[in-house]
Parts: structure tokens; sequence; C-alpha cells
């Protein structure tokens, strides 16, 4: 999995990447292993007529091993397109995550900004109200004097 990150995702994608370079020589030369080994068997064949049947279990096993580690590679392989699809999946939601907090952020902003405008609004209410009360003054002075 190449990744260009530098936190735990990438420490994973390495960590996976490392094991798979360390496995694949290993399945490599235990197939070379079989191979000559297998090789071997056969010109000891040829010398000791006796040897076959040891020789036959040799090859037995040595091939039930070489089917072992190959079925090993294979469920690491497994194993390892799973961790990479988990990787891929945290990578998304660590994604949307960043998106969330982007968006609430913003929300908080409005938020903010709507509630500067209601105070300044509150406020222009108050100064009506203040200017309705000197005009009902106003207006009882000249009532007042209307009655006069």
């Amino acid at each position: 999995v190449k990744l260009d990150s530098n936190d735990e995702i990438g420490d994973m994608s390495a960590a996976v990447n490392r094991f798979i370079d360390k496995l694949q020589p290993i399945v490599r030369e235990a197939g070379e292993v079989a191979q000559r080994t297998g090789q071997e068997i056969g010109v000891m064949s040829e010398r000791n007529a006796g040897a076959d049947a040891a020789a036959e279990l040799q090859r037995d096993e040595v091939a039930a091993s070489l089917k072992a580690l190959e079925q090993m590679a294979d469920e690491a392989q497994s194993e390892s397109h799973a961790m990479q699809a988990a990787l891929r999946q945290v990578i998304d939601i660590k994604q949307a995550t960043d998106e969330n907090t982007r968006t609430s952020s913003q929300i908080g902003g409005l938020i903010e900004a709507l509630a500067g405008q209601v105070e300044t609004g509150a406020q222009v209410i108050e100064r009506l109200a203040q200017q309705s009360q000197q005009i009902e003054v106003v207006l009882e002075v000249i009532h007042g004097i209307a009655e006069q």
C-alpha cells in the first residue's frame, strides 16, 4: 500500500509492506529448496534403488511443506488485502471527520454572526422603545397644553 502519510495509517501501511517484502523471499527460497531437494532425491534414487521409498516420502513431505507455505503466503496476501481495505476505510473515515469538523466550524461562525445580528437588533429595538417613551412624554405635554 503506497500512502504519503506521516501518521498511524502510514506507519501501518509501511509495516504491512515490510511484512510482505520479508515473506516473499522466504516463499521463493522454499520453492528453490524444494526443487533442489527434488533433484537430489532423484540422484539418490538412481544410486540406491532401496532408498526409493524414503525418497518418495521426502518428496511428498517437501511438496506438502511447499503447499503449506504457499497457502500461508496466499493467506498472508489475503490478510494484506483486508488490511489495505481497512486502511482505506480508516482514511475515508478520517477525511469525513475532517470535513465534519470544518462544517461544524463554519456553522459555529454563522451562529456567532447571527447572535451578533440579534444583539444589534435588540439594541435597535431598545432605542426605539426609549424614543417611543420620549414621544409619549412629548404627547402628554402636548395633550396637557391642549387641555388648558
